[in-house]
């Protein structure tokens, strides 16, 4: 939802957006390498370009999204028990709703990006990840176990598209199809990582929720 200050509501409805999910991301030391002299620092992640129609929400739908978006972060926040809008006074509800236009995208096309060190060889890998485990980001280091073996096995083209197609696999495992929504992608890429915590955020160049 945005703003209905926000310029962008006059011209979003009806239009092609382009959004991107950001997934775990994490710095990699050049000191994990097993050849220090000839290694530099780098970064590793996972990101996911989505691009669809947006459609503009009515009252009803609006309200019916930010229930399903309150539920599911109580449910993450462990609350219990959890807060729901039943709680707000309905005309304070009714004048926070007034000033928010709601959207929702609907997927035609997704492009994963994937820099998982999957030019490097298997233990070089393994280090990589251990070394990413250590500092914190155990979802990086999960997709990096399940993901870059198909492109370190292929290169090019071939490696590129069976890293995709697993990773549209394990999306479609966990609820998301080329008909979700832009917050499905969004929290399908944590599941991705069995559930474990990462510091993600989504930025777009429409943000949809």
């Amino acid at each position: 939802h945005l703003s209905r200050g926000n310029g962008l509501t006059r011209h979003l409805a009806g239009a092609t957006a382009l959004a991107v999910v950001q997934g775990p991301d994490a710095y990699v030391s050049a000191g994990w390498y097993a050849e220090e002299a000839h290694a530099v620092p780098t970064w590793n992640y996972v990101a996911v370009e989505m691009e669809g129609v947006a459609r503009k929400l009515g009252d009803a739908e609006l309200v019916a999204q930010l229930d399903t978006l309150s539920t599911l972060h109580e449910a993450r926040a462990g609350e219990n028990p959890p807060w729901t809008r039943a709680k707000m006074d309905a005309n304070h509800f009714a004048r926070l709703t007034g000033a928010i236009t709601g959207f929702e995208m609907r997927i035609s096309a997704w492009r994963p990006t994937v820099k998982l060190s999957q030019n490097k060889d298997a233990a070089e890998r393994e280090r990589v990840a251990a070394g990413i485990e250590r500092t914190g980001h155990g979802a990086l280091a999960h997709l990096m176990r399940q993901l870059a073996g198909d492109k370190a096995q292929h290169s090019g083209a071939r490696g590129d598209f069976l890293a995709a197609k697993r990773l549209d696999r394990l999306a479609k495992s966990h609820g998301m199809g080329n008909t979700a929504s832009a917050a499905d992608a969004f929290y399908a890429m944590k599941s991705l990582a069995d559930g474990e915590a990462f510091h993600g955020f989504f930025y777009a160049a429409v943000r949809v929720e």
